[in-house]
């Protein structure tokens, strides 16, 4: 029988017949067990070695069980005690559930029934471990997510966001969750109608939507977010929260205007250009639009751990038939190896990467800007990688026509020069 918490079990007892009776039929279920005729012996055992939990009788000469656990527990916590007495009627169970301990057994006993205790024991720590190791691993997903997760309500205010909101925008998360402030009261008003409306077209479709507004931080700074929502309703079809993650694309957005100053005032000089400029201009206002990044999340054997809905649409694949897979399951196989040898670099060298590289999806292939973020343990052991992959297609085809587009301006200048009559001087 193995036991993934309790191993080693120290047994207190002045009966050193009952001590050893109890620490013959701990061996014969697996367990590490050893015995101390006393409060003192106990702490000098727990000081040398260590101890799971410690099976201790209540009344014990100079020191008590409930003494011993006291001061073990001020030392070690982890360290858990079942009571056992043959003086039930001198203690209460709340009073000794109160002082610390996690059961209580009175002498005489079944010994079926002192398993039964340290198996519900067992059973409730590893259910624990288990709880902290799925938060721990669900918070370094979070913290490893290029942009920053939310959870509100409809009438704007949030259960959760992430901590790092407070980096961007100066408020803490603790502002928001509390209720002390709305979401909606950081908006500028003018992009209000916007949002709202999307919001309305998205409960009629699939409840997914994609916005672009404008927030004013707590120093008064504007930012632009780019934000995707999901919209979760009860069965009554009312809006029982909102979860998504929104971007700070700012500096995408004053990209995005200088480039419009600079395409007004080329549609000035060549006014003759204006049909042509103009499409340019469409061609390059699409490339710098948000697109919803595809997320993904690998293990250390580059298996698929994680993907969001972007991911899936690109594949036209569900969540349950990506999970689990690798790359090969995938993507053609020689596009699937120059994935795999890129992964490994990452686990090797623990370092970030940014890459553009053209992706194979279900109906096309794309150009994506793919940033491979390390993920790593308490103990700094890289565990796995998380992909931010951002459709720059639409860029490489840009630059594509911005070059030719500047080759026909060079050619049209060269026309103008050689068409211009030369001056002459009449004496």
């Amino acid at each position: 029988m193995s036991h993934a918490i309790i191993q080693r079990i120290l047994v207190v007892d002045d009966e050193q017949v009952y001590g050893t009776l109890v620490q013959n039929f701990l061996q014969t279920l697996g367990y590490l067990s050893e015995t101390a005729a006393n409060a003192f012996e106990a702490l000098d055992k727990l000081r040398l070695n260590s101890f799971d939990l410690v099976i201790s009788d209540i009344k014990m000469p100079d020191k008590d069980g409930l003494e011993l656990m006291r001061e073990v527990r001020e030392q070690k916590p982890r360290i858990e005690f079942i009571i056992m007495t043959g003086h039930a009627g001198e203690y209460s169970y709340s009073d000794i559930i109160t002082a610390g301990a996690v059961d209580f057994i009175a002498k005489p006993f079944d010994m079926a029934e002192l398993q039964a205790k340290i198996q519900r024991l067992d059973r409730e720590k590893a259910f624990l471990q288990d709880l902290r190791q799925s938060e721990e691993k669900y918070r370094r997903m979070v913290d490893n997510i290029p942009g920053t997760i939310f959870q509100a309500k409809a009438d704007w205010t949030l259960d959760f966001i992430d901590p790092g909101i407070e980096e961007l925008i100066g408020y803490r998360a603790e502002e928001f969750t509390s209720g002390r402030i709305k979401w909606s009261e950081i908006i500028l008003p003018e992009d209000l109608p916007q949002i709202k409306e999307i919001l309305k077209q998205a409960l009629k479709k699939d409840k997914q939507y994609a916005r672009k507004y404008r927030i004013r931080t707590k120093a008064g700074r504007l930012v632009w977010v780019q934000e995707r929502s999901q919209i979760i309703c009860n069965q009554a079809g009312r809006i029982e929260y909102i979860s998504g993650i929104f971007f700070d694309i700012t500096r995408l957005q004053e990209a995005e205007e200088a480039l419009q100053k600079a395409h007004d005032e080329l549609e000035r000089r060549v006014e003759e250009r204006t049909a042509e400029i103009s499409q340019l201009n469409k061609l390059l206002q699409t490339i710098f639009s948000v697109i919803p990044d595809l997320i993904v999340l690998k293990d250390s054997t580059l298996t698929y751990l994680a993907i969001n809905q972007a991911f899936c649409r690109f594949l036209n694949q569900s969540p349950e038939q990506i999970i689990g897979k690798t790359d090969y399951d995938l993507f053609p196989p020689d596009e699937a190896k120059t994935y795999q040898q890129a992964d490994i670099t990452i686990l090797d060298s623990g370092t970030p990467q940014v890459t553009e590289e053209y992706i194979t999806g279900a109906l096309e292939q794309k150009w994506f800007q793919v940033v491979r973020t390390p993920v790593s343990d308490e103990n700094g052991a890289t565990t796995g990688i998380l992909y931010s992959c951002r459709d720059i297609t639409a860029r490489k085809k840009a630059e594509e026509s911005i070059k030719l587009h500047r080759a026909r301006l060079q050619e049209l200048s060269k026309s103008i020069t050689e068409d211009q009559p030369s001056s002459s001087c009449k004496g």
